[in-house]
């Protein structure tokens, strides 16, 4: 399967990325990011002219392709975009795995239902995406906290322009809210309405505190608060009509608080989307 992860910079991407990652495990997963078909290094002249958020500042119909590879069993040979030193290292070989990860900026920008079988959008709190990009430019990639502000001044109409568009095609939107207390956490998934969410939530119950709505015709809300035991949501994995076996997850996979909400509910809803995929497939040939 291949999960597709779009949103701003700074707005959890390799986070999840790497929620997944530990979920199947790092020999079942493949991960390529966006980030690797820009266009330009860093200092070229044309970034005063277009901003990272832009489609054409970025290689959009190479990265696709090799998403394409990848899920029909190819290794690609992929760019690397080294951000500490903003230059391109030598072309790596990128073989496939069970699992595709593929994170970027403009992971959907280019309309293509067949690409991936799980999208998902990462929508968090503006306030705590600002701090965990300024906190990640600073710490890893050696920004002074002002040019961080300004850089996101400068994108914020390609963010409205570009990237948040996506958000409209995404099957999933996780949308992280800042924590009333130190492990106390608040997050709101928004869901395809095709998506029977009501086991999940059945398992849940009693365990964390939430509010399940439908906003619109077409997606289903649930806004989730409280405490998120990592014992707590490997038994409600345990008690999912789901063969997570077969997904090569184990119970001891499932990590602690928000980590391990966001892999349940991924899982879960990977699981939805691909049974009722073949579902339509078997109706369709049989």
């Amino acid at each position: 399967p291949v999960i597709g992860l779009a949103g701003d910079s700074g707005a959890g991407k390799t986070t999840t990325a790497g929620y997944l990652t530990s979920l199947f495990g790092k020999e079942n997963t493949t991960v390529i990011q966006g980030d690797d078909i820009h266009r330009w290094e860093r200092g070229h002249e044309k970034w005063s002219n277009y901003t990272h958020l832009n489609p054409i500042s970025n290689r959009l119909h190479t990265h696709y392709a090799h998403v394409q590879d990848l899920k029909r069993g190819h290794a690609i040979m992929r760019p690397y975009y080294d951000h500490a030193s903003g230059k391109f290292a030598e072309a790596r070989l990128v073989k496939p795995k069970n699992y595709i990860i593929d994170e970027g900026l403009l992971t959907f920008f280019i309309k293509n239902k067949a690409l991936h079988d799980l999208k998902i959008y990462l929508k968090p709190d503006p306030a705590l995406n600002q701090s965990w990009k300024v906190g990640r430019d600073t710490k890893e990639r050696g920004y002074a906290e002002e040019q961080v502000l300004e850089a996101m001044k400068l994108r914020a109409p390609d963010k409205i322009k570009y990237v948040s568009q996506q958000e409209s095609l995404a099957d999933m939107v996780i949308s992280v809210l800042p924590p009333k207390e130190e492990t106390y956490h608040s997050i709101q998934f928004v869901l395809k309405t095709e998506i029977n969410i009501d086991p999940l939530l059945e398992v849940l119950e009693g365990r964390v505190e939430f509010d399940f709505d439908y906003p619109d015709h077409g997606h289903q809300r649930v806004m989730i608060r409280g405490q998120f035991t990592r014992e707590g949501l490997r038994l409600a994995l345990k008690q999912l009509d789901l063969d997570y076996a077969e997904y090569g997850v184990a119970p001891e996979n499932i990590r602690d608080g928000i980590a391990g909400l966001i892999q349940l509910f991924i899982l879960y809803c990977l699981d939805e989307i691909l049974k009722r995929k073949f579902e339509l497939e078997g109706e369709l040939y049989g």
